[in-house]
């Protein structure tokens, strides 16, 4: 049941894996679309959305940098 309920979150994490700067730009687009509707909780969920995967993809990108 519970594997269920996450199979979507897991697809929206795969896919922000598979493409993190085009994910980080769709979530600033949303930010910017919910500032102007002004849905103060949605602006804040895309920007944080869009934060935590540059902050991921800085985070992976440092990794393998002191990897190789």
């Amino acid at each position: 049941m519970m594997s269920a309920l996450a199979a979507p979150i897991l697809a929206l994490f795969a896919v922000f894996a598979r493409y993190p700067w085009p994910s980080i730009a769709t979530c600033a687009i949303l930010s910017a679309i919910c500032y102007a509707l002004n849905w103060g909780d949605l602006l804040a969920l895309f920007a944080c959305a869009g934060s935590a995967i540059l902050i991921w993809k800085n985070e992976a990108d440092q990794a393998a940098i002191a990897a190789a």
